[in-house]
């Protein structure tokens, strides 16, 4: 999937750089490293509209996780100068800056390529943020099993009949519908915790319907 300059290696590029910036920042305030601690911004007396106030506790060092993000996340692609690089590092910046900020990116912004450096796609008229994330190709087709661009497809998958959101039962099996079947499911019920220090619990049984998605009427890829 991430050989493919999509939405999801976008994505992906994001998050991870976003997971480094809160694992660091978070490992910082516990004094597991050596080389950082608190927030040295956010320490003793300060002042602000309703008066003064002294900081207590110990503030995120984010700025500490942030800048570690970007030697360790952005050194491979610092070796580039492609615009799948470029496309990379803004990715992994614009998730540094999410996890900062602690929310969402607004939406994606889809770019073309013009030698080693990035444009806005025809259709596209508005530059992207720092906090947008970019993309250069159009995802493939992930309804379907594919050993090109590495998707499982999502026949067998199972789903919700009567959700409206992926879990669905429409939009998971694209359309195709769905079989479904009757099946006896055993499950850990009336749990108790004992003192001390152990969890007891019964099995139950219950009969379920069970959907899955249709697999494709032209299963040759399969």
């Amino acid at each position: 999937m991430l050989k493919v300059g999509s939405r999801e290696a976008a994505f992906v590029y994001s998050i991870s750089s976003a997971g480094v910036v809160h694992s660091v920042t978070r490992a910082c305030s516990k004094g597991h490293l050596l080389d950082c601690a608190c927030d040295p911004s956010k320490m003793g007396p300060h002042r602000d509209r309703k008066g003064e106030f002294t900081w207590g506790g110990c503030s995120d060092n984010v700025r500490y996780g942030s800048q570690f993000s970007r030697i360790f996340i952005d050194a491979k692609e610092k070796k580039q100068k492609d615009a799948r690089a470029l496309m990379n590092l803004h990715n992994n910046r614009a998730g540094r800056k999410v996890q900062q900020r602690h929310r969402l990116a607004p939406q994606y912004r889809h770019l073309t390529q013009e030698g080693s450096s990035l444009i806005l796609a025809s259709h596209i008229k508005k530059k992207p943020t720092k906090l947008d994330l970019i993309f250069l190709e159009e995802s493939p087709d992930y309804c379907v099993q594919s050993h090109v661009t590495g998707s499982i497809g999502t026949a067998g998958r199972e789903c919700v009949r009567d959700a409206e959101g992926p879990e669905g039962c429409h939009i998971m099996c694209c359309g195709r519908g769905y079989d479904t079947k009757r099946v006896l499911r055993k499950t850990k019920c009336e749990c108790k915790f004992h003192w001390c220090c152990y969890v007891q619990c019964r099995e139950c049984e219950e009969w379920v319907d069970v959907h899955t998605c249709k697999a494709p009427k032209d299963n040759s890829r399969y």
